[in-house]
């Protein structure tokens, strides 16, 4: 048995090898294209791109990242141990330093800064289009409130009428206010991942840092949040109003976490206040958050 697992752990050590190579080359790739464009795919510089994306879309190949993530899992299920997995988790509590661990949280803070910028760079995007797809709905949303005869009004019209008859105002409210400062509402809602990018990864960061008292995972956990879901669907599909109700679940797991080690009345109120900002981000993942805790209690 000890020979077939050790055979399997190369195997896979030496398949993320291959893959880590294809994800940094194709990485590198689109980083320099903002400042080197070329048709895409157009010549031999974007071979890892393409082939990236092959490995992900194409019909001759099917696609291999799944059945990697399965077999991966598989691999841990059957020959790994609990008390194994526990000592490896004990272990990346010291695995480096408290200065390691914020060099990473900044490390992620600025990447999720440059994935919101890096679709509106001129040579990327010369002609300006919105990527976000939903970014149009946010525009007109402000600009209704913007015509309200005064800001109490645009406030009562958030709570009330605006985005589905009152269902997510914080997101209307930030927006409305940046706009007032900046005067831009187009570019606000544009470059608002700029914004939610960075308190996406903080709050991850405190949840997994009051979780598991472990810095380096907390800092880990950070610089995974850059690259998961969570940024793509957020800035590309333009869901900002769950973008921000996330932020606050985290939160409130995070002081539920609290609340349930220390038994301290500030946790209470922290967790109901980031529970109504859930509510008041997006009501239905206030809905899906509760049910979900309610089944857990």
């Amino acid at each position: 048995m000890g020979g077939i697992r050790d055979h399997l752990r190369i195997s896979l050590r030496w398949f993320l090898a291959i893959l880590v190579t294809i994800e940094l080359g194709s990485v590198v790739r689109w980083l320099t294209y903002a400042i080197l464009p070329s048709r895409i795919y157009g010549d031999g510089s974007w071979y890892f791109a393409e082939l990236e994306m092959s490995s992900s879309t194409s019909q001759d190949l099917p696609p291999i990242t799944p059945r990697f993530a399965i077999l991966l899992w598989a691999y841990y299920g059957m020959f790994r141990s609990i008390s194994k997995q526990t000592k490896e988790l004990n272990y990346t509590k010291s695995m480096f330093g408290r200065k390691t661990a914020i060099s990473f949280l900044v490390l992620s803070l600025a990447l999720s800064l440059v994935i919101a910028i890096y679709p509106y760079l001129p040579t990327v995007n010369p002609s300006e289009i919105s990527v976000s797809v939903d970014a149009k709905y946010y525009v007109e949303w402000v600009s209704n409130m913007e015509q309200a005869q005064s800001p109490f009004d645009s406030v009562v019209w958030a709570f009330t009428a605006g985005a589905h008859n009152g269902d997510r105002p914080i997101p209307l409210l930030v927006t409305y206010g940046l706009d007032r400062v900046l005067n831009n509402l187009v570019w606000v809602v544009r470059l608002l991942p700029m914004l939610l990018g960075p308190l996406l990864i903080l709050s991850v960061f405190y949840l997994v840092k009051v979780g598991t008292k472990s810095l380096p995972l907390a800092s880990i956990a950070g610089l995974f949040t850059v690259f998961s879901y969570h940024e793509t669907i957020g800035l590309y599909a333009g869901f900002f109003a769950n973008w921000f109700a996330i932020i606050f679940m985290y939160l409130f797991m995070a002081f539920l976490v609290s609340l349930w080690d220390t038994q301290k009345i500030r946790y209470f109120v922290a967790a109901v206040l980031s529970s109504t900002g859930i509510l008041l981000s997006h009501s239905a993942t206030w809905s899906m958050v509760m049910i979900g805790f309610g089944l857990f209690l």
